[in-house]
């Protein structure tokens, strides 16, 4: 074997030296396209492959440009999840929190696509999964099925968020966007995964047309309605990472979630739906739905009239932002579907009282000469039962309290004066999809979660309730009075 002496290698040192000192003298950055392809020649002899992530935001479905906020937009942390594809076992998984803003975003206030400049990963096939901005997976996910099946109850646990935080929103990549992904090494180049995640929220807006509605019967006024606050109802607070979907065929029990089936899209007029973790509970015959008073944040069925929010004037609107709540649809509306109860000061034109002295029915425009409680019936308002009876030749019992179910079997609503203003609720429940009920498919009723939900309510047809005691078990709970422009 051949020796070398050791002013040979002092003088090779020297060598090298002044090679890169040239190198780095050179206009050319010859020096880090020689680095570059060390690092590509190593990728290749380790056999891993270097990734470039391009990450874009996808835009609400139905929203427009005006309805975005740049928070929503915001990946702060990114979790890259490989799985292999044939055995379906976690192979690893990259974190990124040093996402680069790409420059040239159409337009930078909410559309923003993000750059991951390099990840390596072994070479192989792959089905990958992204969530963005969650902090939560557990360290011992050993397969696909474990990993996709996850809920998270913490995050959104008081189901509604009223702002988005400067972090972002726990965003996922559609579980089925990148399956049996081939990585292999490219020569001179990554190798670029696009990814489009979607958030596990969904977007509401609620406004008014006007800041007040007539109510009229025959051309003649009888009322005034201001709507003036709404609480959200049945809200999840719940939710599985990646989206999950189902159609009929599987009803009855919670079925065994299969990859890519349960994941994709879904067809609603071929019955398909997207799922919540709490859906296969959701039946139309539920005899214990008192215990969605456990599983859902202000629930219907223990309606209370605090923590209202106030309807911004006409023109505006209050937005909120809560996880997708789906039903099969015999179940919608019953109890089980979001909505929203609207708070409403009622102003009479006049009403009637009943004068002892003179037995007779008298016009009383003045609001302080009215009682606690009114009645309207058949649209004019009386300020007593005994007014009703005299009017109408009914035989109410005046000494009774009455429920609102009581008095509609006779055609009568009811206003309860608080807090200086005669009250009415509406209920509307939360429309999917707008439509005749014979076009309207599986999923009329609930909310998709990255979907934004513009309700406006452009009338009001009636009075509503004096207080909110739904009849769950009662199939189709009615949206009542409120006309509603959806995603108009």
């Amino acid at each position: 074997m051949k020796s070398y002496s050791s002013s040979y290698f002092a003088w090779l040192f020297l060598v090298l030296v002044s090679f890169m000192q040239t190198a780095c003298q050179n206009e050319d950055g010859r020096l880090d396209e020689i680095l570059s392809q060390v690092q590509k020649n190593d990728a290749m002899a380790h056999d891993v492959v270097d990734l470039s992530v391009r990450i874009r935001v996808s835009s609400g479905t139905r929203g427009s440009d005006e309805d975005h906020f740049r928070n929503e937009h915001i990946i702060s942390h990114l979790e890259l999840f490989f799985f292999d594809a044939e055995t379906k076992k976690f192979v690893t998984k990259a974190v990124v929190d040093d996402l680069i803003q790409e420059k040239d975003s159409p337009d930078a206030s909410y559309d923003i696509t993000y750059i991951v400049e390099s990840v390596r990963i072994k070479v192989g096939v792959y089905n990958i999964f992204a969530i963005a901005n969650y902090h939560h997976i557990p360290d011992d996910i050993s397969n696909q099925d474990e990993f996709l099946d996850m809920t998270d109850a913490i995050t959104y646990r008081e189901g509604v968020e009223p702002n988005i935080p400067e972090d972002g929103p726990v965003m996922t990549n559609r579980a089925t966007s990148l399956v049996s992904v081939n990585l292999i090494p490219w020569a001179n180049k990554p190798y670029v995964l696009a990814l489009d995640m979607e958030r596990v929220l969904a977007k509401l807006q609620i406004g008014v047309k006007e800041n007040k509605f007539e109510l009229s019967h025959d051309g003649k006024k009888y009322a005034d309605i201001n709507i003036t606050n709404y609480k959200l109802v049945n809200l999840n607070s719940e939710y599985y990472l990646f989206q999950h979907t189902d159609i009929l065929s599987t009803f009855g029990k919670k079925p065994d979630f299969q990859f890519p089936d349960n994941y994709g899209d879904f067809n609603e007029e071929s019955d398909g739906y997207v799922v919540d973790p709490l859906f296969y509970e959701k039946t139309s015959g539920q005899t214990d739905a008192a215990k969605f008073k456990y599983y859902y944040a202000s629930w219907f069925g223990s309606f209370t009239t605090d923590n209202f929010a106030s309807i911004p004037v006409a023109g505006n609107y209050g937005y909120a932002y809560i996880l997708e709540n789906t039903a099969y649809k015999t179940s919608q509306k019953n109890g089980y579907s979001p909505g929203i109860v609207f708070k409403a000061a009622v102003s009479p034109v006049f009403v009637y009282l009943y004068d002892n002295k003179t037995r007779t029915l008298v016009k009383e425009d003045r609001a302080e000469y009215w009682s606690h409680t009114i009645y309207l019936y058949k649209y004019n308002f009386y300020g007593s039962l005994q007014a009703i009876n005299v009017a109408s030749g009914l035989l109410l019992d005046e000494l009774q309290t009455y429920t609102d179910a009581q008095l509609k079997t006779y055609g009568i609503k009811q206003c309860k004066f608080n807090m200086g203003v005669y009250e009415t609720y509406y209920t509307y429940w939360i429309q999917h999809r707008t439509g005749s009920v014979e076009t309207m498919g599986s999923m009329n009723y609930g909310v998709v979660r990255n979907n934004y939900y513009k309700i406006n309510v452009a009338g009001v047809s009636g009075i509503g309730d004096s207080q909110i005691a739904p009849d769950i078990m009662r199939d189709n709970y009615p949206n009542s009075y409120v006309d509603v422009d959806l995603n108009e």
